[in-house]
């Protein structure tokens, strides 16, 4: 196996697994797929700090078991009790969902051989879950030679991803109900660096968030509803 073929299939396997924690955790065979997935990539980790966080996580499962893990997931992302947390590009792009972030998203699913399953996920396609998903069945595709996938995600990386994804990190990172979350945004930002040493994008410059968009973020914030059971590996989207 080239080690190109090895680099493709982790990228993959990292997107993937993101993407199944930025989306609704509930079903306890998502959670035991994330767990496998989790203790595959501690065997392998980025870097020393991704190492103890993966450790970390390891642990919290193990301590706390699935109900922990879907309640944190639950806080973090849906309670409207708790810090919001936006989840399109378009939120970190206009200060608002449903923005043009989301149509050059669907754009990218027309090139792709991928479509959105609205019947297994009612989220935009510029949910950082589904943007996820998608980069990671691209790069699974690419590892079996297809090059326009790798292309298309790279791409994806560069325009749709790399602009937003630090804030959305640190977003998750200094929650107030972050516990194994804290763990998966040192992760996340030790695999979007590599991301970018790999690709050569820089790192965008932070955008100033005003208290009126914080404000407008909150006052758009919609209740809790529960969601469509979510199969990991689906990213028939």
């Amino acid at each position: 196996m080239s080690e190109n073929i090895e680099i493709l299939q982790a990228r993959s396997a990292y997107y993937g697994w993101l993407a199944a924690l930025f989306g609704y955790v509930k079903d306890e065979e998502v959670v035991k797929n994330i767990s496998l997935s989790l203790d595959i990539l501690a065997t392998n980790p980025i870097e020393e700090k991704s190492a103890k966080s993966l450790e970390n996580m390891q642990d919290f499962l193990k301590e706390k078991g699935f109900n922990a893990l879907c309640e944190e997931n639950n806080e973090v992302f849906y309670s409207i009790a708790t810090t919001l947390i936006p989840v399109t590009a378009s939120y970190y792009d206009e200060g608002r969902d449903d923005g043009k972030k989301r149509v050059e998203m669907a754009d990218y699913f027309f090139k792709s051989t991928f479509r959105r399953d609205t019947s297994a996920s009612n989220e935009p396609e510029d949910h950082v879950s589904l943007i996820f998903g998608l980069n990671s069945s691209l790069l699974r595709q690419a590892a079996n030679g297809c090059k326009e996938s790798e292309k298309l995600a790279n791409e994806i990386f560069k325009e749709m991803i790399n602009p937003f994804i630090d804030s959305f990190e640190l977003a998750l990172f200094t929650h107030e109900s972050a516990d194994f979350y804290k763990n998966v945004s040192v992760i996340l930002n030790a695999f979007i660096s590599f991301e970018r040493f790999l690709l050569k994008v820089s790192k965008p410059e932070a955008k100033t968030v005003t208290k009126e968009t914080i404000w407008q973020v909150a006052k758009d914030r919609k209740p809790f509803v529960e969601r469509v059971k979510r199969n990991l590996d689906e990213i028939q989207l």
